[in-house]
């Protein structure tokens, strides 16, 4: 027999909203169009745990999940092929399961594996129905199609992840990269991959900062963030701000054009020696400075987002003193909230009391995993150090 991967391709499942969750519309239209097409009762995709089984998406009336062990289920998932019982009163193995018992219990089963991404059997399409039938080979067919359709979407799944894991992996780290400054960021997608980003890198005197929400989620998204990410960065020699927005427009306009996005875009380069930046937003406008006696002001954006109109982008200049903190956030971070820009006041009340980038970045990560985040919450805080204070991960 097959070995079920209970464990590892259970982690999968998890990330990827399947096990345990809601049911998913792909799979429930697949199983609505199933019982109609067989004419039975129950139609369900089930996924295997290690103790139970998860009726993910169904058609009739089933508990969200039942033990494993023992089950119908188990049992076409353990088969090395699919498990067709013509009648359940009939058949040894299940004659006397407590399924079957009384006028409604389950007199047809028929289930056919499926498999992950790794190989293993992950779970099982199963019909149900309260009257038994003859079941041929021939009808095994539509079943065999519809399997192989969910493991594609499984396939499709652990691609996804892997791209989650290349997204995050392409982020800063470091969070001193330049003497008398501290720098943090996230990105939470609300999907496996989303297209928020942020980045930061050295530049002739100083650091260049970016962040960049991309208008949609999932693949598509992340694929031009990447992107912007990309040819932002192949403008770090450049001194002028400009250059890596004209870039990204340029090398953008046609492929954001014929996919209907566009990309909003905060990009700016610090001056280490006296914490001038110079900054170009392109229709962002969620970036302020909370300066360190508790003040705070909105930067400006004039400017329009990639990928909608032909725009002369125009440089603006703020200076950080030090105790300053310079933030700017993605508008998910709006929908934590109460989804207006009167967050921005909020966000500058938790930079007060955070009191450095990271505290911050960890206290809209608490709220964001604490509440859900419906869509990409992504954060960059950049502060001049106060006088005597040294940042995180310099030597002393």
């Amino acid at each position: 027999m097959t070995k079920v991967d209970a464990d590892g391709t259970l982690d999968l499942l998890m990330r990827t909203d399947l096990f345990g969750m809601p049911s998913d519309d792909r799979f429930q239209n697949l199983a609505r169009t199933a019982a109609a097409h067989y004419g039975v009762e129950v139609v369900a995709v089930v996924l295997a745990g290690p103790e139970s089984v998860w009726f993910q998406s169904q058609h009739g009336v089933v508990s969200e999940s039942i033990e494993r062990a023992g089950s119908f289920c188990e049992t076409a998932i353990l088969s090395d092929e699919p498990l067709v019982v013509q009648d359940v009163l009939l058949d040894e193995r299940f004659r006397d399961h407590p399924a079957a018992a009384g006028p409604h219990g389950v007199r047809f089963f028929a289930g056919y594996p499926f498999h992950g991404p790794d190989g293993q059997r992950v779970g099982v399409l199963a019909m149900f129905d309260p009257k038994p039938r003859e079941f041929g080979a021939d009808q095994l067919d539509p079943m065999r199609v519809a399997v192989e359709w969910i493991e594609s979407e499984l396939q499709g799944a652990q691609d996804l992840d892997r791209a989650g894991e290349v997204q995050r992996a392409m982020l800063p780290r470091n969070l001193a990269p330049l003497a008398g400054y501290e720098i943090a960021g996230t990105c939470i997608p609300a999907k496996i991959v989303g297209g928020d980003f942020y980045d930061w890198y050295p530049v002739e005197g100083g650091l260049a900062f970016t962040l960049g929400d991309v208008m949609g989620k999932g693949m598509g998204a992340a694929i031009i963030a990447a992107a912007v990410r990309a040819v932002v960065r192949s403008a770090a020699r450049e001194d002028d701000v400009v250059e890596a927005v004209e870039r990204s427009a340029t090398a953008l306009a046609t492929d954001l054009g014929e996919v209907s996005s566009f990309v909003t875009l905060f990009h700016a380069r610090m001056r280490a020696s006296d914490g001038r930046i110079e900054y170009v937003d392109a229709g962002h406008g969620l970036t302020l400075v909370v300066r360190a006696d508790g003040r705070s002001e909105r930067l400006a954006t004039t400017d329009y987002p990639l990928g909608t109109v032909e725009d002369d982008w125009t440089v603006h200049q703020v200076s950080l003193e030090p105790g300053d903190m310079l933030v700017s956030f993605s508008d998910g971070v709006l929908d934590l909230y109460d989804g207006t820009l009167g967050v921005m006041d909020e966000v500058a009340a938790l930079a007060r009391t955070a009191k450095t980038p990271r505290s911050l970045v960890e206290m809209i990560e608490r709220v964001a995993r604490r509440d859900g985040a419906p869509d990409d919450v992504t954060v960059i805080a950049v502060q001049r150090n106060p006088a005597g204070r040294r940042p995180k991960g310099t030597p002393a």
